[in-house]
């Protein structure tokens, strides 16, 4: 199936990737403001986490979601949920 579950080590692993993006982004968004030169690495690293943020809503619908104690894994469902809670 294309729908992983929300525990899997797929999962914790893609997680991961996000905490350090979201610390990159806690540390870089703020000297936005300082108008600093941007170098190569900034450059390339912009690129690099608006892809991986777009991905993630992407991943997200192919991730599981428990109800009740019991884990949904079927995609027409994982889709409603994650229209329902987190698209506007």
């Amino acid at each position: 199936r294309c729908v992983v579950r929300p525990r899997s080590p797929v999962r914790l692993v893609w997680d991961f990737c996000s905490t350090i993006m979201v610390c990159y982004d806690v540390i870089t968004i703020p000297l936005m403001a300082f108008n600093a030169q941007d170098t190569e690495f900034m450059i390339n690293m912009d690129w690099f986490i608006t892809c991986f943020w777009t991905l993630d809503i992407l991943c997200s619908f192919f991730t599981g979601f428990n109800v009740e104690g019991v884990v949904e894994l079927r995609p027409r469902a994982v889709a409603r949920q994650y229209a329902r809670t987190w698209l506007p």
